[in-house]
């Protein structure tokens, strides 16, 4: 995961994902870092698609579209791709 995509409060972490359309924050259990990013052992799934920037503040069931390709609206990634 990249590091830019996971948000710290003390001890807890998150990203935020996409399900049925809107934004969701999900916990997470960090792993291993590495200089490109953060394993994630727990939180989000194979096919997530984990929102690793946005153009506006999230909040969860804010209505979001995944845009892959970088746009003004923000950037995703679908987790358990490289």
């Amino acid at each position: 995961m990249p590091k830019g995509a996971i948000k710290t409060d003390g001890t807890d972490s998150s990203v935020w994902i996409v399900r049925d359309g809107m934004a969701k924050r999900a916990t997470i259990v960090r792993g291993r870092e590495i200089e490109t990013g953060v394993e994630v052992t727990q939180g989000v799934e194979d096919g997530d698609v984990v929102i690793i920037a946005a153009a506006v503040a999230l909040k969860d069931g804010l209505r979001v579209r995944a845009d892959q390709s970088g746009s003004a609206f923000g950037k995703a990634q679908t987790a358990g791709t490289k």
